[in-house]
């Protein structure tokens, strides 16, 4: 939960019941959480039903009232941490996206230039009836030709 772990006790469930720390006064020595653990995956809502009951009663919150704790199980966390992995992964995929859209770009961009530069002598070779092979040969600069 990202506190010192220096700062914590862990008591069985049978001394809190007896003795709950922190009761005397409230402030430092309150209690902050409490940790339980269901019997089974189908016992998880109960618990916490068991949980809220005195916890209100002992908050002395009326009915109307919203609770002034937090209740939390190991799904919602996950949960949380699922959407949270989730937007972490459409802002990777952003940021990624694009450098290759720049480099693309780019890269288009180099290819375009021997097409514009070739522009005038394709007109040249069509107006004089040369053939769509002999055009789409590329020459190369030492004197060949390359198709």
């Amino acid at each position: 939960m990202g506190q010192d772990q220096d700062d914590v006790i862990l008591i069985p469930i049978t001394t809190a019941q007896k003795r709950p720390p922190g009761a005397s006064s409230a402030g430092v020595n309150a209690v902050n959480f409490i940790f339980v653990q269901a019997r089974s995956n189908g016992d998880v809502a109960a618990a916490q039903d068991q949980i809220r009951t005195p916890l209100r009663q002992r908050h002395r919150l009326l009915l109307s009232e919203k609770d002034d704790f937090t209740l939390r199980n190991l799904q919602d966390i996950l949960a949380t941490q699922t959407a949270s992995a989730r937007i972490m992964s459409a802002l990777l995929a952003a940021v990624a996206s694009v450098p290759l859209l720049v480099g693309g770009i780019g890269i288009m961009n180099i290819r375009l230039v021997p097409v514009t530069e070739r522009t005038r002598e394709i007109g040249l070779r069509l107006a004089v009836g040369a053939k769509t092979h002999d055009i789409a040969a590329i020459p190369d600069r030492i004197g060949g030709a390359i198709s």
